[in-house]
């Protein structure tokens, strides 16, 4: 028995479990053929590095994408690994949120003062 990486997932039926891209399975010559003939497995574990050598130049990353040439595979990775890290310097400055006023009230309205009204000194003869 071999060990096999997996490259793409599958149900695997003989074993009754999922498999996952990047899992290592040890399986016989006849059974790797098979997974192998539909592109399920590939022959070899990842290096120290989490990549896995397909063949013909091309690398899969642990997270599955597949890529052309070592250099570039190794790019690939590191790049997964690490976040983009911003120069502080370039980043603009925090803003303070915007000063809001209290809500100002109104002060209570009062009704204008009416003159009591004027009685018509003719108006009473």
């Amino acid at each position: 028995m071999a060990k096999y990486v997996v490259i793409s997932e599958f149900e695997d039926a003989v074993e009754g479990v999922r498999r996952k891209v990047g899992d290592v399975i040890d399986v016989d010559d006849n059974r790797a053929k098979v997974l192998s003939d539909i592109g399920v497995i590939v022959v070899g574990e990842p290096d120290d590095s989490g990549l896995i050598h397909l063949g013909g130049g091309f690398y899969q990353l642990p997270n599955g994408e597949k890529v052309r040439g070592k250099q570039k595979a190794l790019e690939a990775l590191t790049k997964q690994q690490d976040p983009p890290v911003q120069d502080p310097a370039s980043q603009d400055p925090p803003q303070d949120p915007p000063v809001q006023d209290p809500p100002t009230q109104d002060p209570p309205q009062n009704p204008p003062e009416q003159d009591p009204p004027v009685q018509d000194p003719k108006a009473g003869e």
